[in-house]
């Protein structure tokens, strides 16, 4: 065996190798391939970003559940460390004050919209949401 041949036999390349046992398997098969892209065409467009606070102090915190296990425990937890960690911030449990905000977001995007606008007339500064499980 020369140099680089690694158990090939005399004088064959990795190339050959791989060609001769294609060859072999198809028994005279003919095959037709076409590689396409997975990835597709998708169209980015650009969004602004909303403007984010410097501080939550004197902020209102919407708090959005969407019925879940669970994800009220965590917002529980969110709203008694805002309450002690910011002074002053007003904390808004959206389930607690709209109790039909207790859904998931659907595929429908009428009903977000109608979901959006509910927690939207709550005035907050800032919505945290969680889901659970």
């Amino acid at each position: 065996m020369g140099p680089g041949s690694r158990g090939r036999g005399p004088g064959k390349t990795k190339a050959q190798i791989l060609k001769k046992s294609r060859e072999d398997g198809r028994a005279g098969m003919k095959q037709t391939w076409e590689l396409v892209n997975p990835e597709g065409v998708v169209k980015v467009e650009r969004l602004r970003l909303s403007k984010r606070p410097t501080t939550l102090e004197g902020k209102t915190v919407v708090l959005r559940w969407n019925g879940k296990p669970n994800g009220d425990v965590f917002l529980d937890r969110v709203a008694a460390m805002l309450s002690r960690e910011v002074k002053p911030v007003r904390v808004i449990k959206a389930w607690e004050a709209v109790p039909e905000t207790i859904e998931p977001i659907s595929g429908s995007q009428e009903l977000s919209l109608a979901l959006m606008r509910k927690l939207a007339a709550l005035k907050p500064d800032l919505v945290i949401g969680a889901q659970g499980d």
